[in-house]
């Protein structure tokens, strides 16, 4: 999952990196990507294991094309920022909340991103019967950091 400090160091324009999350993962997101799903098989796992792969590869595309769509998040006001919900809690709700600028982004589109990452994220909770506390993130604020470069973050 992303948070506010991930947007910071994500993938770079273009998403030359898709995530910070190690080679392997790479790896096995780029033989999901080149063979497809039906013949992932061939890199080496069972059906649960190529599962759990094709879903972590599908968050980590997600996650990758969230930042590039929200880029640096410029602003000039506090007006222009608003915080995307981000992954799954194991009771239900968001896992974090990301910072945009709405000054140069399509709002549908990310809001698009978030619901498939937030199911995917729910989905792939339920594939490892994961268990966490029962609450409920609150909505952090989002306002435009008056230092140089200008930017959306969160309180």
């Amino acid at each position: 999952m992303i948070g506010a400090a991930d947007n910071a160091r994500g993938a770079t324009r273009g998403g030359a990196r898709i995530a910070a999350s190690g080679v392997r993962l790479r790896s096995l997101a780029a033989c999901v990507a080149v063979l497809g799903l039906g013949a992932l098989a061939g890199c080496g796992g069972s059906s649960d294991k190529v599962e759990a792969v094709t879903l972590q590869a599908r968050i980590d595309v997600i996650e990758a094309e969230v930042r590039t769509r929200i880029g640096p998040a410029a602003c000039s006001s506090d007006g222009e920022c608003r915080v995307l919900p981000m992954g799954a809690l194991a009771c239900g709700g968001p896992a974090s909340f990301v910072p945009y600028s709405i000054r140069a982004t399509d709002e549908g589109a990310l809001g698009r991103l978030s619901t498939d990452h937030q199911a995917l994220s729910a989905e792939q909770l339920k594939q490892r019967a994961a268990l966490g506390p029962c609450v409920v993130l609150p909505v952090p604020a989002a306002y435009c950091e008056l230092s140089a470069p200008l930017s959306c973050k969160t309180r």
